[in-house]
């Protein structure tokens, strides 16, 4: 009786073993958390890196301009996003429109800076 129950002890430990989650970091692959607090757009963390950095350099342009970039770029996010919906890809999609909304943000801060 007692080699009975040890064995399905070592059998269930087994299974839970083989069985739990198993992570392989993929080169390819984006990770990303979301969060938002209240009266704010949605903020993205890509990891390892963090916050939603746009790639653009506005080192050299003045408020409005790197404002207008910025604005530009969340109309081809907004686009991506469509197309990914009606691709019923509504996760990517979601993605997309929270990319955008983080430019307009970031466009938005810029303006009230400049006035």
């Amino acid at each position: 009786m007692k080699l009975l129950f040890f064995l399905i002890n070592i059998i269930l430990i087994l299974t839970i073993v083989s069985c739990g989650s198993q992570y392989v970091q993929d080169p390819n692959a984006n990770v990303l958390v979301t969060y938002q607090y209240e009266n704010e757009p949605p903020k993205i963390v890509f990891l390892p890196n963090s916050d939603c950095k746009p790639k653009i350099n506005c080192n050299n342009k003045q408020g409005s301009e790197c404002a207008v970039i910025l604005y530009k770029k969340s109309e081809s996010f907004i686009e991506e996003g469509s197309a990914l919906k009606n691709k019923k890809l509504y996760l990517s999609a979601q993605l997309s429109y929270m990319q955008a909304m983080c430019r307009l943000a970031i466009a938005k801060i810029i303006n009230k800076r400049k006035k």
